[in-house]
Parts: structure tokens; sequence; C-alpha cells
């Protein structure tokens, strides 16, 4: 696509009329939409989300969707626009006003912002490119939509917007939970869950909270997975290593299984419980004025803002600063109590070391901005399989996949080491070669591997990115997952589709039950069960669970459906993987049922790349005790 618009003239403006435009997502009101265009003869619609160009596709309204204003040059300056504009809390103009308790506080907001900015940016650079070629028409929006359209036309008119909150990233909370065999997922507020932790944690200290002085060595476990890292917990008891668990978003007990694995070991919990002060809460609203004022002192500084969020003379700072601030100033209280709980955790405790799993987590920057205070080695523990390559080192530092404040970067292999290197620029002595710990649990290996049916690893548009927003993607992967489950079933193939667990995830349920009701859809609970159990795993894209079936022995089919441009990642060079497009699934498949001696060189290709990318295969554990007992 060119960066011209590419829609055809007479869809927008006929005999030089001056048309009537609607610009429309899925917040806008959908019986307002309908009036509007029962009101004015000549309207064309602009739609802005899938949910909404569903439903005008269920009512036969016709409509444009938004990528067709979007050239590949907008998709990558709209997405580099919004990595350089998330770090506004970076700019030494507004620094003092930001920085309280040693923390960042807009920092701590960053994944969240950033989402948000790739959002209104994709929509700022539709509208803005549209009204460039078509300013000569009344334009119709609601929302942001409207603000921004505003901000360019005198002929613009708001439509009532449905009643929706506004959620970010970790503003709901997902709780998984199985009856019987079957797993089911809910969404709970943040501050419901907070509660309900608070409550859990009494019962939590008095059985598994630090009763004595730490002796010997020690690290402290943010945010860890209980389950994934069972061999860690329990190997540390004999190890002369004393772990603790500090989870704020994540509980460390969710279930029996989690519960035996405490019991085991010799890990202790640390909770608030065991952080409570009487004299904070005494004078804890005077700490959450105090960071108010600063806050507010922060959002004076007009001038700054309306310059950093402008372009091309025009600004966006008076739209988007209304959502800035809710994210910001609806988290003071937490923050200010977040932040106390961990000042009191290492004046308590002195841990040898301290273990993330991100740096882009609240409760990740407040720990790592303390555990600096006291000069405590920090170390970052690679997560899964990432984009290891040139063009993705810009989201990878984003995103903290590459450490920013750590002192070590603990990766799975040399792999990960010579990316590392290359495109994070780290230096040797700050990587360490462990391997996975989280695939070291006996039970990850010695499970009896069955071949049920095929399982569909099934990952949607993601949203960080621009392409996450495309219209088109999201039919594009439906379309897919329609052709791979109809081939499938035209083999008699039992088939499981597992939905990838952030809460976010575009939900295909209802789709797939409409192409077979018999196609089972899982959308919560771990994906290992399900690998080994199945003859053979279909990807949609990059994802750790490849790895996951490679070392479990699975043949596996990846059908990478958007385009993220962040290149050719290693797994899918040198023929380690078997990549298709939908259009010669069948083919690839037919191919390996007709011919064992396919599966068994997929297999085999799968085994190739996991010794090369894993090192300390089952002894990881081992690997990076040793690590911290160093530190």
């Amino acid at each position: 696509m060119n960066s011209e618009i590419i829609v055809n003239e007479e869809l927008l403006l006929k005999n030089n009329e001056r048309a009537n435009i609607i610009f429309a997502d899925s917040t806008t009101s959908f019986s307002k939409l309908k009036n509007i265009i029962q009101e004015f003869k000549d309207v064309r619609i602009i739609v802005f989300d899938i949910d909404l160009r569903k439903k005008l596709l269920k009512n036969n309204i016709s409509h444009i969707i938004s990528d067709e204003f979007l050239s590949e040059n907008d998709l990558e300056l709209i997405q580099n626009e919004a990595y350089n504009l998330s770090k506004w809390f970076d700019q030494s103009e507004i620094n003092s006003e930001l920085i309280f308790e040693n923390v960042n506080i807009g920092r701590l907001f960053h994944e969240q912002f950033a989402e948000f900015l790739v959002k209104f940016l994709r929509k700022y650079r539709v509208i803005y490119n549209f009204y460039k070629k078509y300013s000569n028409c009344v334009f119709f929006a609601s929302g942001i939509l409207f603000d921004i359209i505003n901000s360019f036309s005198d002929s613009s008119k708001k439509i009532e917007e449905e009643i929706k909150e506004t959620n970010f990233i970790f503003d709901k909370v997902r709780v998984d939970f199985k009856v019987g065999n079957r797993y089911f997922m809910i969404l709970i507020s943040r501050k419901l869950y907070l509660k309900l932790k608070k409550l859990s944690e009494i019962f939590i200290n008095l059985f598994f909270g630090p009763k004595k002085k730490i002796n010997g060595k020690s690290s402290l476990l943010v945010e860890i997975h209980t389950d994934r890292y069972k061999k860690l917990l329990l190997k540390s008891k004999s190890e002369s290593l004393s772990l603790f668990f500090y989870g704020r978003r994540r509980p460390a007990i969710w279930n029996f299984d989690t519960y035996k694995i405490f019991k085991k070991s010799d890990c202790k919990i640390i909770s608030s419980q065991v952080l409570k002060d009487n004299r904070f809460e005494i004078n804890k609203d005077a700490k959450i004025n105090e960071l108010k004022i600063q806050i507010e002192k922060l959002w004076k500084n007009d001038e700054f803002f309306t310059k950093f969020f402008s372009n091309d003379g025009i600004s966006s700072w008076s739209i988007i600063k209304p959502t800035l601030m809710n994210l910001i100033n609806n988290r003071i209280e937490e923050v200010v109590n977040e932040i106390e709980l961990v000042k009191r955790l290492f004046k308590k405790f002195r841990f040898n070391s301290v273990v993330v799993f991100q740096e882009v987590g609240l409760t990740e920057q407040i720990v790592i901005s303390q555990a600096k205070q006291f000069d405590i080695p920090i170390v970052l523990l690679q997560q899964g399989l990432y984009y290891d390559t040139e063009e993705a080192k810009t989201a990878n530092k984003v995103m903290t996949v590459y450490p920013r404040n750590a002192d070590k970067f603990a990766v799975w292999g040399e792999i990960s080491k010579s990316d590392a290197l290359k495109n994070a620029k780290l230096s040797d002595s700050r990587i360490e070669v462990i391997g996975a710990p989280r695939y070291d649990n006996e039970e990850f290996w010695n499970l009896t591997s069955k071949k049920e049916y095929v399982l569909l690893a099934a990952q949607g548009p993601a949203y960080n990115y621009v392409q996450g927003h495309q219209i088109k993607n999201f039919e594009d992967y439906e379309d897919a997952i329609s052709k791979i489950c109809k081939i499938l079933l035209e083999h008699n193939k039992k088939i499981v589709i597992k939905l990838h667990p952030s809460p976010r995830e575009f939900d295909i349920t209802n789709y797939i039950k409409n192409i077979n009701s018999e196609i089972d859809v899982v959308t919560t609970g771990d994906i290992i069960p399900l690998i080994k159990s199945c003859s053979m795993m279909i990807s949609m894209g990059l994802s750790t669970s490849i790895i996951e079936a490679q070392i479990l022995h699975k043949p596996v089919i990846i059908v990478p459906v958007v385009d993220y441009k962040m290149g050719v990642p290693e797994i899918f060079k040198n023929n380690y993987s078997t990549i298709c497009s939908p259009n010669n699934f069948e083919e690839k498949l037919r191919k390996m049922l007709e011919n064992n001696e396919v599966e068994k060189e997929m297999i085999k290709k799968g085994d190739d790349f996991m010794n090369k990318y894993l090192a300390n295969p089952k002894n990881a554990t081992e690997s990076f005790i040793e690590l911290l007992k160093t530190l």
C-alpha cells in the first residue's frame, strides 16, 4: 500500500457535493449512528474497530474500514511515535514533579499508556490523512474520534457515546479456576482483587510468613509463578539459599498444588501482613496528600506537554490529558501504599539478590528502585521465546525483554546471549547463560505423551503494536483459523483450541463454535498439559508454546498471520520450524499425515533447535541457584 489514500473516490464524494462523514468505533452509540444514517441521505461511515465492523455487517450497513487510510509508512511512523511519546516521563523539564521516594511515578504506568498511545495515534493518523484530502465535509464522531476531528475541522458534530468505562491493562485481574476437567475465567476489578488478597494473606502469613531473620545467602523473587518454578523453590532447600516470594499482582498460592509446593519448600512468603506498620497507617493520608500535590504540580506544565505531544504544529495534549490524568490520579493511593510496603520490606530484610521476570510491572519497578538504594544486585530472568532480531530491538527495550536496570540478564542459551550482545548492546559480564528453570520440573518431562487431538495455539493480534489494531488483521486471523479448522475436520481430526492467557485476548470462542460446536476452546489454564496430549500443534505466530512443543517432541506447524515488522527470529530460520501460510497449510498437513518420515523430520528439526536454544536442559535450576549464590 502506498502513502496515498486507497479508496474509490466515488465512495466518498459524488459530483463534488459536500459529503457527511461519520468516524465511528465500538464506543459510538449504535442507535444514534442509525439515526444519523436515516436523517441524512448522503452518509459515509469510516469504522475504526472490528467489533463495530461486525455489527455494521450484521445490519447490512455499508462502510469503509479505517485501514484503507493508512500506508505501510504510516504504520511505521505510528509505532515509532508511540515508542517516543510513551517516554514522556524521562524528560528533564518535569523530572522533579515525577520522582517520589526514588520512584518515577510516570514510568510505573508506561505499559498501559504506551498501549493507549498506539491506539490513539492510529486513530489520529487516519483522521489526519482523511482530512488532508477531504476537508470539505461535515464530520460526525464520538469520544476521542470527535476530539481529533474537532481539532482540525469547524464542521464537526458530536455523536453520543455508549456508556463505557475506560479500562487500562491491569485495571482488571484475571482469575482462573477449574471445575472438574473444565477451566473457567472471570475478570474482577483490581480494587476487589487487592481486598481479597489482603484477606487471604492473613492465612498465608500464619503458615508461610518469615518467622526469623535471614541467615546465609538469600534472594527475593518478585511476582514468581509458583507452578513454573516449582523445582527452584524446592531445590533451594538443600542448596543453602533462602528464597522469599513477594507478589502483589500474582498470588503465591491459588490451589492445592501450589500450597503443597510451599509446604515442601523453605521458601517464605512476604505479604502485607508481615510489613504492617501502624505508624504508616496513621500518617498514610499525609503521604497520599504529598504525592497528590506533587502530581497536581505536574499537570500544570501545560507548555511542556503541549509542545511534547505535538505533530506538524498541532498538539494532541488536550485530547490525551484526561486519559493520562485518569491513569495516574486514580492510582495515587495504591502507589503510595505499594512504595511504603517495599520500603519496609528492605528495612526489615537484607537480601543478597533480587530476581525479576520483567522490569515494566509496577511492583517490579518499585522493588528495583529500592533495591538500588541498598546496592542489592538485580537479576532479570528470560521468560520466553521472543523476536531475537535487530528489527525488534526497540520493542524489546520498551517491553524490558532486555534489562533496563537489572545488573544481570539470565538467559536461556547462546542464541539469546548473542542477541543481547548485538541488539541490546549489553556487556558480556552482564549476561549469564543458565538455561530455562521453568522447564526443569519433573512433571514437565514425565507426563505420559498422548495423541488425542490437534492443538491450535491461537494468539490474536497484539494490542501493543499498531498492527494489532488493524481490522484486516483481525479478519485475516479469523479467516486463517476457520480455514485450518475446516481442513482438519475434513481429515477427521479432533481439534482443541487454546487461547492466549492474556485477559485482553481477542476472544474467538463464539466464532469457532459457529464453525463446529464440537471444537473445544480452552480459555484458561496452562497449555503444557494440552501439548502433552496432542498429536501435533499449530501456532498462529511466534509463541513460547512452540519451543515447549519441541521439547516434548511434538511436530509443530507455524502459520503467522500478522506481520509486526519484527524480522525473522532464529527459530524461523534454517528449517528449525515448519512455516506456512493459511493457503498452503493443507499441503503441509497432508505431507505430514501421508509420510511418517516427514513428521519425524519435523520433530528432529525441533530437537535441533531446542538443543541449540536451551542450555542445561533439566538442570537450569542448579545453574541459576549457583548464580544467585555468587551475588
